[in-house]
């Protein structure tokens, strides 16, 4: 599976929310995204673990972290205001927070990679490029 790589921004040290539509050629219950050019909707059932690493000049930041499928994909579209774009070009099915640990570096940019492995071992890749700010006071 390839993987566009989304960018963000976010303050150095501070936690960072992401919102998507995650999908994949194939899945358990092949319900269509609403752009259909992206293939199907992931759904919990398809997916068995997330892992997500952090990285600043190719170095690992921090620990791998393993959130809980239930806790980042959702079942249904989710469009309420707070999912942005995502929410208004059909809705979202994937969220994470990055923690601030991971956004702590002194390099300018950051790549979180969130490998979703579906029940059929194959891996679905979320990529964010983060541009770090410093905190105004």
């Amino acid at each position: 599976m390839t993987s566009k790589v989304f960018r963000a921004t976010a303050i150095r040290g501070a936690p960072l929310d992401l919102f998507a539509r995650l999908t994949a050629a194939t899945t358990n219950s092949m319900t269509a995204s609403p752009v259909a050019a992206e293939g199907y909707l992931l759904k919990q059932a398809d997916c068995a673990s997330i892992s997500v690493k952090a990285y600043a000049n190719s170095t690992q930041i921090g620990t791998t972290q393993t959130p809980s499928v239930a806790s980042t994909i959702y079942d249904t579209l989710q469009t309420a205001a707070i999912w942005g774009t995502v929410g208004s070009s059909g809705g979202g099915n994937a969220r994470y927070q990055v923690p601030a640990s991971l956004l702590d570096s002194t390099s300018p940019e950051v790549r979180v990679d969130i490998s979703v492995t579906l029940t059929d071992g194959t891996v679905a890749p979320w990529l964010i490029d983060v541009t770090l700010q410093q905190a105004t006071s």
